[in-house]
């Protein structure tokens, strides 16, 4: 599993923003107050490791089968369904609907 290339700034961006509050954190909340403190270390951690699994890109097992059709991406696929398109291919078609939770990877 790699990280996709153009989560490197958000991911560098969030990881700043992770140091500079946990810095904050430690020299004004922590002494007054140990479990505020945990509590707001443990919320920036979980928000910078959800950036990170965000944009990752794991390994793929592509399938080789000419009938199988292929989902674009995880989640649920929701619907299959034949439409005729007229914007950029101008002929019959096959629209998958796929539903994408925050968790799932989004390529």
């Amino acid at each position: 599993m790699t990280i996709h290339r153009e989560g490197y700034r958000t991911i560098f961006l969030t990881a700043v923003v992770f140091v500079l509050i946990n810095l904050a954190n430690h020299f004004f909340i922590a002494p007054h107050t140990q479990v505020l403190a945990w509590i707001l270390f443990a919320f920036t951690l979980s928000v910078l490791l959800f950036i990170i699994s965000f944009f990752r890109v794991p390994a793929r097992n592509m399938l080789t089968d000419a009938h199988a059709i292929t989902s674009p991406c995880d989640g649920k696929v929701v619907a299959i369904e034949e439409i005729t398109d007229e914007g950029v291919f101008k002929d019959k078609c096959i629209k998958m609907r796929v539903f994408l939770r925050p968790g799932n990877v989004h390529m």
